[in-house]
């Protein structure tokens, strides 16, 4: 009988937590089971969001290949760095996209930038303008729970 309940255990264990393909999330900190990555995927850091005060951070399965950079995203002060942004000269100013090369976009119809690469956040394209980069598409390729049990959509560029 107890051998019965321990293969029971671990066959509900082994179905309840397989492989987890690629952008999706793993070593989840609301309690949820930590899962491994498929094979040639590794579990790594892509982002940190930041929410009343808060750091929360998202790590996905990813090729184990690919060089990972850290995006961080302020949900408290999206509107803060908006002016600074506005005073840099670094970029061409424009009033339309098509005053800007390939995959390049008028960021806030004043100044071109480059579009969002593949894997970066496209939450806030509605207030800057600028999509994701020439063949990749704003997809919710997972979902995060926080500690207060809001749900959030991982939208990225693919």
């Amino acid at each position: 009988m107890k051998i019965f309940l321990f293969l029971s255990f671990c066959v509900a264990l082994a179905l309840g937590c397989s492989n987890l393909p690629k952008l999706e999330t793993c070593n989840n900190q609301d309690g949820s089971p930590d899962c491994s990555c498929e094979t040639g995927m590794s579990c790594v850091l892509t982002k940190n969001f930041i929410y009343n005060g808060n750091t929360i951070t998202v790590k996905q399965c990813m090729p184990e290949s690919l060089d990972i950079e850290v995006e961080t995203v302020d949900l408290d002060n999206q509107v803060a760095d908006e002016p600074m942004r506005n005073k840099r000269w670094l970029f061409n100013r424009c009033t339309t996209e098509a005053d800007c090369d390939n995959n390049y976009c008028c960021a806030f119809g004043r100044r071109c930038s480059m579009k969002l690469r593949q894997h970066f956040t496209c939450y806030l394209v509605h207030k800057h303008g600028c999509g994701c980069a020439d063949g990749l598409a704003c997809k919710v390729t997972s979902t995060i729970t926080l500690p207060f049990g809001i749900k959030i959509p991982i939208r990225q560029c693919e």
